[in-house]
């Protein structure tokens, strides 16, 4: 641990900083030696500032150009004293400058700390700030106290954390902006608020450790250690993807964690404990419900009913009328088979419907003539996914804009922001501009008809925000397939609603492959649970077939029929897990040596390599780059000396450029995850097939329906079957959102 003073911001940008330093206190170094300090925001604690002094951890190295350098494991701010607290004004206090922060200075003296600590000198700190600015002020004083009291508490909760071993600026973060300025207090108070950041061993084992300390006695049927053990069952049930348990599963999940037998009477007291104190809410004798998920579950139903029993100010024309126009429409050719016209009818006559649909079913197709039945009557359409890939190919299909559900909410609440300014704003210039970043934004009126693609993989969240940002009078249509997988986020939406036909229009004709091709009937089998046929591998062809192996020998056989077909179209291989030996960080790691042939290749951050040919993932939203999570694409060009890579990216002419911590946000793509591929197609798939707790139907069946021609299943046909006889994930799942005449769970 070294203490530096900031001397120059050589970069400061959203995912971390870089700057130069002189050595205030180092074990090894002379005070006043120079070095830089390139930090990530997640091991930052808050954003350093020329004078400030910073306290660092970690490794310091000789760089060749800029000399000593030290890539930090944590970094927080001294509290500063003295005159470097108006230092810290001026950078970190908005509107404050120099000659305020040197007015305030001039006045308190070395009492501006004590007199910044305490909001209730706003009055006195505004009359000094701005004396001739009444209005501005106290808004600048405001500032004054916000900034300094957020720095002093995530300072005083990193050290209070560290004095208990725990190093950790994210979570110091995290807790100062959750308990607030006096959150030291609240944590010695209560160490088990912690629950919800970090896991229960940690802070149990930290809370009997001061318990032990504060002569409490008894600690292990403290009170707040029975509420803070059922808190850590709900967490974990959410991690998991529930939104409710069992009476059963909470039972256990306690006697994990209090070390306890099922028939200890600490259970009951610990469940009696949670139940007082709102840890979860009982349903039943048996069942109950994650606060927190419950309020949005509720929101969430009454959305939907509100959305299901509104009057749209368009005029549909009638069943028959819309019979006879949809007869005539033709798409490539052909003209509509009858589901696809009962869907379409269905839907334009639904203000909440759901587009229920396997694998090459013609969705897309459907959904593309139902935006364009609703624009012909005066409509208009926002159409979403919840991937990026899977938002950007449905704008290709449908012919119209399309954007990710998470960009959608961005710009409603950005309207909604804008809205309000204009309420405040008088001034005719600037609510012109306004205006104009208004009509640069999506919006939903009474109008509109916003459809959410790939919708089995909506979460609790996300339908709880969309649904918020929709005015009375909107309708929506959720698109998905409900034996895919459900949501990586937790709850259920898609697949309790699919469940009511009076809103569900089902398609089954399959149109997408070729007859010749067995893929949807596999497809359909895995769906049911039941173990396909499958004819043996014997090359490039078409459908599904299967090559057994025993695990020892998953990686060289997958990479034996990768290499058959990637002259011409590369395969994409599916696997369950990440972390074993067949695992896909050992996948990637294989494929990649064994594709290099002595070409130049660059260390990322994570320690993985990229050489030109690589196939790499992106991992995030990019709309400044116009990329998204889970878009695949091709390493084409290497610069060792800039450390950058060039990745053709799929739906792109031209390459994109990622450098420095940008590579933070590419992985290669060998082998990915079924839910990185969920919205993604392929000619060729190769799918592993070895044990994990993962492998079961929706996965299977995601896994196969994501090629277009072949489907090359490797490993133990005795897994396959355990994994078909195993219930679906969406099946497994816990959750409290009912509609129409469900169960609670």
């Amino acid at each position: 641990m070294m203490r530096v003073e900031v001397k120059a911001i050589v970069s400061q940008e959203d995912f971390g900083t870089i700057f130069n330093g002189a050595v205030k206190h180092a074990p090894d170094l002379q005070i006043g030696t120079a070095i830089q300090v390139k930090t990530q925001e997640r091991f930052c604690l808050g954003w350093p500032a020329v004078g400030e002094v910073w306290e660092v951890k970690g490794c310091i190295k000789d760089h060749p150009q800029w000399g000593k350098q030290v890539r930090a494991t944590s970094a927080h701010r001294i509290t500063p004293t003295g005159k470097l607290i108006k230092s810290f004004l001026e950078a970190h206090a908005p509107g404050v400058g120099p000659e305020r922060a040197d007015a305030l200075w001039k006045h308190f003296g070395f009492d501006l700390a004590t007199i910044l600590s305490d909001e209730a000198n706003i009055p006195e700190i505004a009359s000094v700030i701005a004396p001739d600015r009444r209005n501005l002020a106290p808004l600048l004083a405001a500032a004054c106290v916000g900034a300094w009291r957020e720095a002093e508490a995530e300072t005083d909760v990193y050290v209070w954390l560290a004095k208990q071993d725990i190093e950790d600026v994210g979570t110091a973060r995290r807790i100062a902006k959750i308990l607030g300025t006096d959150a030291v207090k609240r944590l010695c108070d209560n160490p088990y608020c912690l629950v919800p950041l970090l896991p229960w061993r940690k802070v149990d084992a930290l809370a009997l450790k001061l318990f032990a300390k504060s002569s409490i006695k008894n600690p292990s049927h403290d009170t707040r250690r029975l509420i803070g053990a059922c808190d850590a069952v709900v967490k974990d049930h959410i991690a998991e993807g529930h939104t409710a348990g069992t009476l059963q599963s909470l039972t256990k999940g306690l006697v994990n964690r209090l070390k306890v037998d099922e028939n200890s009477p600490l259970i009951l007291e610990a469940r009696e404990a949670g139940k007082k104190h709102g840890a979860f809410i009982p349903v039943t004798n048996q069942w109950w419900r994650a606060p927190g998920c419950a309020a949005m579950e509720d929101q969430v139903f009454q959305g939907l009913r509100e959305i299901a029993g509104s009057v749209s100010p368009i005029q549909i024309p009638d069943e028959k009328t819309l019979e006879q126009l949809l007869r005539g429409i033709k798409v490539n050719g052909y003209s509509l088979v009858q589901d696809q016209r009962e869907a379409i009818i269905k839907v334009l006559l639904s203000p909440l419907s759901c587009l229920q649909g396997g694998a090459g079913v013609g969705k897309t197709t459907t959904t593309k003539i139902i935006c364009d039945q609703w624009v012909e009557c005066g409509g208009n359409v926002i159409l979403t996914a919840i991937a990026g890939k899977a938002a950007q190919r449905l704008g290709r299909s449908a012919k119209r804009p399309a954007m990710t559900l998470a960009r959608l909410r961005i710009q409603l609440e950005k309207r909604e922001k804008i809205g309000h300014k204009l309420e405040e704003q008088r001034a005719t210039s600037e609510r012109r501009k306004l205006f104009r970043q208004l009509d640069a934004l999506a919006s939903i009126a009474d109008t509109t008809m916003v459809v959410v693609d790939e919708a089995s993989m909506l979460d609790l969240t996300s339908a709880t925000a969309l649904l918020r940002l929709m005015p009375k009078g909107a309708r929506l249509l959720l698109v998905g397939d409900e034996a895919q997988l459900p949501p990586v986020g937790f709850g259920l939406i898609y697949h309790r609603l699919v469940a009511d036909d009076t809103i569900t229009a089902r398609l089954k004709k399959i149109h997408r492959q070729d007859e010749a091709s067995v893929i949807p009937h596999v497809a359909a089998a895995i769906r049911a649970g039941v173990m396909p046929t499958l004819s043996k591998y014997s090359g490039r062809g078409v459908g599904v077939s299967m090559i057994e192996c025993s695990p020892s020998e998953l990686r060289e056989v997958i990479q034996r029929v990768w290499n058959e077909f990637n002259d011409k179209m590369p395969p994409l291989v599916l696997a369950a897990t990440n972390d074993d030996d067949v695992g896909i960080h050992a996948l990637n790691s294989a494929f990649h040596r064994s594709q290099l042939h002595g070409k130049d290749e660059l260390k990322g951050f994570l320690g993985q390599r990229f050489a030109v040919g690589d196939p790499v993932t992106y991992l995030k939203n990019d709309y400044s780059k116009g990329l998204f999570n889970g878009l695949l694409g091709t390493i084409v060009g290497v610069d060792l000396e800039n450390r950058s890579v060039e990745a053709l990216f799929e739906g792109y002419d031209e390459p994109h450029q990622l450098e420095g911590e940008e590579l933070l946000d590419l992985l290669l793509a060998y082998a990915i995850t079924c839910h990185r591929a969920q919205g993604s197609q392929a000619p060729v798939v190769i799918v592993q097939i070895h044990k994990s707790r993962l492998l079961e139907p929706s996965w299977l069946y995601t896994a196969v329906t994501r090629a277009e021609l072949q489907v090359v299943l490797v490993g133990s046909k005795e897994v396959l079957a355990q994994a078909l006889a195993s219930p679906g994930a969406a099946y497994r799942r816990m959750v409290g959102f009912q509609w129409k005449s469900e169960a609670t769970c």
